[in-house]
């Protein structure tokens, strides 16, 4: 319902769905519109991350195909792009001796994805513990539009001094709070 909203006040106001900054204010509408636009908006861009990804030739095995290893090599790449962007960079995990784990990852492949396709990767939290020191993340992967596969992953954090599992500063579990989350996110 939501996003049938979202996209109906967008499309009725000839304004962008892909962009991430609107420039309401060029666009002269009614207060509460503009206020419910900005307001459905800022929930549609909190709602996903995303990545366009380039396949390369040496991501390709004998069948011309995507190696199955490249898949989750893609969800690692666009959690540390969302964990670079919110200030969890290597130095910030070297400097709290502290790093994300995985303890479950597994891949279920839907479609092929060859040379040239337009490939996009997203990741949704689906749950976690309260103070995200165990979470679960889903990744969809998307090839020409459709979905070609989905990864989901179990992870956690680890002391790297004691090399057992830790609880994450609150800086961290503040970006895991605004993580995009699927409709049915829950705590465990």
């Amino acid at each position: 319902m939501l996003l049938t909203t979202i996209h109906l006040l967008l499309t009725t106001y000839h304004l962008p769905l892909t962009t991430y900054y609107l420039p309401l204010t060029t666009y002269h509408l009614p207060l509460t519109t503009y206020h419910l636009l900005l307001t459905t908006y800022h929930l549609l861009l909190i709602m996903t991350y995303s990545k366009k990804i380039d396949v390369r030739w040496s991501d390709l095995d004998p069948n011309f195909h995507m190696l199955h290893s490249k898949y989750y090599d893609l969800g690692a790449y666009v959690r540390m792009c969302y964990f670079i962007e919110n200030n969890i960079t290597p130095e910030s995990l070297q400097e709290n001796r502290i790093g994300p784990i995985l303890l479950r990852e597994e891949c279920v492949f839907r479609k092929e994805i060859k040379f040239g396709d337009d490939v996009e990767i997203d990741f949704h939290l689906t749950k976690a513990k309260t103070n995200f020191s165990r979470w679960s993340i889903v990744h969809q992967i998307t090839r020409n539009g459709e979905i070609a596969a989905t990864i989901n992953v179990d992870g956690a954090w680890i002391d790297m001094d004691k090399r057992k599992m830790a609880i994450p500063p609150i800086k961290y579990s503040q970006v895991f709070e605004k993580m995009p989350k699927i409709n049915a996110f829950e705590y465990f």
